[in-house]
């Protein structure tokens, strides 16, 4: 692809919707991101209007803590945001590598995306998806917010479709996940489960699966952040609680209120303290609170190198040196899903893509990448073996005389499949070229777990390639209950929630075995079939 005034260095990540490449800015010798729009979807105006409305929002915010717009074009027909280029790591690389990291650093990392949500609030924008991977942080200590492809603002029309919820489930807030309308503190429940992380390292979220990620969001209450790591002080293991309430009546009223707090009670380290820790990260100590309110001194400081260094060298020698090896390859092999639109800002020694490993996806009704609803979805044998790596099954091979007859297949799907064709997995959507196939008649199908599956017969002409254009449509239907008295919900097995009910419960298409519990009656159950866009209702009666 070329564009004029700037030259691809290479191309960093490919996804169904967008491309992100590595570029020079000729003229003003820079590099920067090029995020381009996939040509297949230029004529979908509900993908384009988003690609603006990104544009539209980032170019209000001038903030040293927030990635900058460049520019937003067209070329060969393609759209094309221009972003800045951080070299550097972003904040779920360095919990990940250096875990537990000082409380001063905690600290000015804190403060730095405090500043960056607030301007973001005062103009009137809601980020919607803030989490680790969304943090960009540079070789010199600068912390940025990036990522404003599912912002919001009040004066720009929304995209996203009536109920449809956007975010990453282990970060959302309790009113996201229920897609009910957000306001600034809804940023403020994903900040306290970043910073949560930050501190402890791990989500305090994360489930095994987006519904239990949204069944923890909703209903429980990670265990306070003092107990799990007692060198946090306490003043700020309680700010991240009330960052975390489920109720946001309960939390901060924005972000301002949060950094003014944040200011008042802890004196910050120097400006530098985050690139010399980036250099030397065993310089730099963890610190023991003091046990007063209010301002507080830093504490009595252990010095983590030493510990360190005895440990590695007593205990894991050479063990921890082949552990890190065998990650590294493992995270080689590993196959990602494809990812919802992200910056890519961030670059190292090591590619940073917008999809890290062990990085939870992005979900959209119908409008992200992946295309991953929040649902309790039937059981199916592809769903029990999870996301291993799959080699693609090998077709029959054609007879001699007919090698040469082949004919190609190219298919753009939205918002992804896994692509069969007469029953053998081939690949992922998307394809970085035409399937090759043989002369012949064949069947198509294409699975993507939340969505219907596509089925289609396919003629492939020797010598042509033929291009598939298909949007797939969501496998959900929802289940409402009235209940009386009242009873807990299981379905298919599974706890969902206990009535009253707020709203209707989403579930994949299909049979699915309903089943209430009341200490006070028997056990009532029923098996309840659901079908793609219909609301079943049904009012029950518990009796002995």
């Amino acid at each position: 692809m070329e564009i004029e005034g700037y030259r691809i260095e290479k191309e960093l990540s490919r996804g169904p919707i967008t491309t992100v490449y590595l570029a020079r800015q000729v003229e003003l010798d820079r590099l920067v991101i090029l995020k381009v729009l996939n040509v297949q979807w230029q004529r979908e105006e509900d993908l384009v209007e988003r690609f603006r409305r990104e544009a539209r929002i980032c170019a209000r915010l001038r903030h040293p803590n927030i990635i900058t717009l460049y520019d937003f074009g067209t070329a060969e027909g393609s759209f094309y945001l221009t972003i800045e280029y951080v070299e550097g790591t972003d904040l779920r690389q360095l919990i990940e590598q250096h875990h537990p990291i000082p409380f001063p650093v905690i600290a000015f990392i804190t403060r730095e995306i405090l500043k960056g949500l607030a301007y973001a609030h005062g103009k009137g924008v809601i980020h919607r998806d803030l989490k680790p991977a969304n943090i960009v942080i540079s070789w010199e200590g600068e912390v940025k917010i990036a990522d404003f492809g599912l912002a919001t603002i009040g004066d720009l029309p929304s995209v996203t479709e009536q109920g449809g919820t956007v975010g990453t489930p282990a970060y959302m807030s309790p009113e996201q996940a229920r897609g009910e309308t957000l306001d600034a503190r809804s940023d403020l429940f994903s900040l306290g489960a970043t910073l949560y992380e930050l501190c402890t390292g791990r989500s305090p979220f994360e489930g095994e699966n987006l519904v239990r990620s949204i069944q923890k969001v909703l209903k429980e209450d990670p265990p306070p952040l003092d107990t799990v790591r007692p060198d946090i002080p306490e003043a700020f293991a309680r700010l991240v609680q009330q960052l975390l309430e489920k109720s946001r009546e309960k939390r901060p009223a924005g972000a301002k209120a949060v950094l003014q707090r944040l200011k008042s009670q802890f004196p910050f380290p120097d400006e530098d303290i985050l690139s010399r820790f980036l250099k030397s990260p065993d310089a730099i100590s963890v610190e023991v609170p003091a046990a007063e309110e209010g301002p507080m001194p830093l504490g009595k400081r252990i010095n983590l190198s030493w510990i360190v260094a005895m440990v590695a060298i007593v205990i894991l020698s050479g063990g921890l040196f082949l552990m890190q090896s065998l990650r590294e390859q493992a995270r080689q092999l590993q196959v990602e899903p494809p990812t919802a639109l992200a910056d890519s800002v961030v670059a190292s020694d090591t590619l940073v893509s917008p999809s890290g490993n062990g990085e939870e996806t992005p979900i959209a009704s119908l409008e992200s990448e992946l295309g991953t609803p929040v649902v309790k979805k039937a059981a199916s044998p592809d769903d029990r073996r999870g996301n291993e790596t799959r080699a693609p099954a090998q077709l029959p091979a054609p007879p001699a005389e007919a090698a040469v007859k082949t004919g190609g297949i190219f298919l753009t799907v939205y918002p992804w499949a896994d692509v069969y064709i007469d029953g053998a997995y081939q690949e992922r959507t998307p394809l970085r070229a035409p399937l090759q196939l043989p002369e012949g008649d064949y069947m198509l199908e294409l699975r993507n777990p939340y969505y219907q599956v596509y089925r289609s017969r396919l003629a492939v002409r020797a010598g042509h390639i033929d291009t598939l254009k298909i949007t797939l449509k969501p496998a959900l239907g929802y289940l409402e209950l009235q209940v009386s008295p009242w009873a807990k919900i299981y379905i298919d097995g599974e706890y969902v929630e206990t009535t009253p009910l707020q709203q209707p419960i989403a579930l994949s298409a299909g049979r699915h075995v309903l089943r209430l519990e009341n200490p006070n009656f028997p056990v009532w159950e029923d098996t309840i079939d659901i079908r793609a866009g219909e609301t079943i209702f049904r009012k029950i009666t518990l009796r002995n």
